[in-house]
């Protein structure tokens, strides 16, 4: 009896130990720069402009992905601090969206935003 107990823990503990190789989908994709379309245009078409642009003006440009309030968004940034770019935000199906905060709010989003992840970016930033 001790041995069949034994061998269910194991059956069953045994695949919370293996690790899950495979990524935590974003947006419903593994791979959010090659499997959603929309962002994969934005990005050939800032790596196409940074490969022609001598001034270094589009390779300040990253992404980060994100979730808020259980939604997941993406954010196109900027390292350049004196450009002064406006960041833009996008939703899951390229949709530009902006966020309606309430005040007492605004700490949480942008904490959200900081802790989210980089997935791609121009050549000059350092993080």
């Amino acid at each position: 009896m001790s041995r069949l107990i034994g061998a269910l823990l194991i059956i069953f503990l045994l695949p919370a130990c293996i690790e899950n190789d495979r990524p935590t989908p974003f947006c419903d994709v593994a791979n959010p720069i090659e499997d959603l379309a929309w962002l994969k245009a934005i990005i050939i078409d800032l790596e196409e402009s940074i490969a022609e642009d001598d001034n270094h003006f589009f390779d300040t440009f990253w992404f980060k992905q994100f979730s808020y309030q259980g939604t997941q968004y993406f954010m196109q940034g900027d390292c350049c601090a004196s450009c002064f770019r406006v960041p833009i935000y996008f939703n899951c199906v390229g949709d530009t969206i902006t966020f309606e905060v309430p005040p007492l709010e605004v700490d949480s989003l942008l904490q959200t935003i900081n802790s989210g992840e980089i997935i791609w970016q121009g050549g000059s930033c350092s993080f």
